[in-house]
C-alpha cells in the first residue's frame, strides 16, 4: 500500500496560529514517519493563540514548495495577515500547480481564497482537502498525500 515515510509537509503559520491544529498534524504526520516543518514569514518563533511558541523551520524567502511533498494551513487568527503577502501565495500556488497536496482548515481555508487557484477549489479536488472542524481532517490529508500528485489537476493549471 503507499505511504507518506519521509515526506516532508509544509506547515504555514503566522502569529496566532491554532496550537491545537498544528499538534493533531504533527502527530499525525510522525505517526506515519513524515515530517512537518512550520514555515512562516520570518524567521524565530511564531506565537500561537494559546500564547505557545513554536520553532519555525523556513521562512517564505530561505524555501519553496518544491522541496515539499505537501502543504497544510492550520486555522489561527493571524493567516488572515498573509492574504496579501505575494511569497506566501506564491508558495501555495506553486505546490498547486506541482499538483501536491493541499490542505486546509478553518481561517486556512480564508487563507486559500485569495489564491491563483481559489476559483476552482471546493472539497471535490483531486488533492485539496478541506477540512470544517472534522475529527477525521488529518487521516484525509494523509490518505490523499499517499496519491503522492493529483496529476489530474494539470489541466486546470
Amino acid at each position: 500500500t503507499p505511504t507518506i515515510e519521509s515526506r516532508k509537509v509544509a506547515v504555514i503559520c503566522a502569529d496566532g496560529v491554532s496550537e491545537a491544529a498544528v499538534a493533531n498534524m504533527k502527530a499525525a504526520l510522525l505517526k506515519h514517519s513524515a515530517k512537518a516543518c512550520i514555515i512562516a514569514p520570518y524567521l524565530g518563533f511564531v506565537t500561537t493563540d494559546k500564547g505557545g511558541e513554536l520553532p519555525i523551520d523556513f521562512s517564505f524567502l530561505t524555501s519553496s514548495s518544491v522541496l515539499f511533498d505537501a502543504v497544510y494551513v492550520p486555522g489561527g487568527t493571524g493567516l488572515n495577515s498573509m492574504e496579501g503577502d505575494g511569497d506566501v501565495l506564491e508558495f501555495i500556488n506553486d505546490a498547486y500547480k506541482h499538483c501536491k497536496v493541499i490542505g486546509a482548515e478553518a481561517e486556512g481555508i480564508e487563507l486559500l481564497s485569495a489564491t491563483n487557484f481559489a476559483q476552482k477549489m471546493n472539497n471535490e479536488d483531486m488533492g485539496i482537502v478541506l477540512g470544517k472542524g472534522d475529527a477525521n481532517f488529518a487521516d484525509e490529508f494523509i490518505t490523499a498525500m499517499s496519491k503522492h500528485r493529483f496529476w489530474e489537476r494539470e489541466a486546470n493549471v
